[in-house]
């Protein structure tokens, strides 16, 4: 299929599912609103799972939001994705790092920033794959938050993979795996697991942000934006669980030293924290 017809599948797409939204938004009126609005209802929500209950006013929710888009334009949405070019990681193509055919000073100062990118995203892949592990033994997530920690475990691992083979096209050497620790609370509470998650995400979307102006080629830029926009996502749906669903107008940029600073309590070797680097 050519671009032409895939971006107007896209668009019809886009305009089916705005509006079976808009009839959906008609349908449930008042209720929908007050689901969406009610934040500190949300709160309550995780509350009652982080302590075993169960909350009728979230199972509502949950079940109008299922209802929100009908199967057939769920089939659509997943065979526009299947279309889409990407490689065999899933990461759109026109965000792959073109080989370098040698490693000069552009090359190198990219390679660094994203090894310490690459220090982050081991950082949440083995927190959520912890996360899993700990779930599967003893059971402590439940619902959608046992769903979304499964999402993360597999995009992070995906991260990890993507990052690394970015660096070799480089002709780099990505770094090798640090040791973790975590807070024990993170395992046996979903508040606990929501509360870290939205940490360690906020914390990546501002470091890849804060590198943006760092960054001196621009396919390197491109790849960099397009793991970007997936935490951005991952820290929206978290907030939205924690019940806060108001988005941001921005988001804002961190620098290496301040992002070190935060991440620090969770490696257990401070010698395999990322280092600054001095500004290209």
């Amino acid at each position: 299929m050519n671009e032409q017809n895939l971006n107007q599948q896209s668009e019809e797409t886009v305009n089916e599912i705005a509006n079976e939204r808009r009839a959906a938004f008609k349908q449930t009126g008042v209720l929908l609103g007050a689901a969406l609005l009610g934040g500190l209802a949300g709160k309550r929500q995780v509350s009652a799972q982080s302590q075993g209950g169960t909350s009728q006013g979230g199972a509502m929710q949950d079940n109008m939001q299922g209802n929100m888009m009908s199967e057939k334009t769920r089939m659509r949405m997943a065979r526009i994705n299947d279309l889409t070019p990407r490689n065999e990681m899933g990461i759109p193509r026109t965000a792959v790092i073109k080989q370098a055919a040698n490693a000069g000073p552009r090359e190198q100062n990219d390679v660094a920033i994203l090894n310490y990118a690459l220090a982050l995203e081991y950082l949440e892949a083995d927190f959520y794959n912890r996360a899993v592990q700990a779930d599967n033994a003893r059971p402590y997530l439940r619902g959608r938050v046992k769903d979304l920690a499964r999402i993360l475990q597999r995009d992070e691992t995906t991260h990890v993979q993507a990052v690394s083979d970015a660096i070799r096209s480089l002709g780099g050497t990505p770094i090798s795996k640090p040791a973790f620790v975590f807070p024990d609370n993170a395992f046996i509470s979903p508040i606990g697991f929501l509360m870290l998650s939205s940490e360690l995400e906020e914390t990546g979307v501002s470091a890849y942000l804060g590198q943006g102006q760092n960054v001196r080629r621009q396919d390197t830029l491109n790849f960099a934006a397009s793991i970007y926009g997936n935490e951005t996502r991952h820290a929206a749906l978290i907030r939205h669980y924690l019940g806060n669903s108001t988005p941001r107008n921005m988001e804002m940029p961190l620098p290496m030293n301040a992002v070190i600073e935060k991440v620090r309590p969770f490696f257990a070797d401070p010698q395999t924290l990322p280092q600054p680097m001095m500004k290209p």
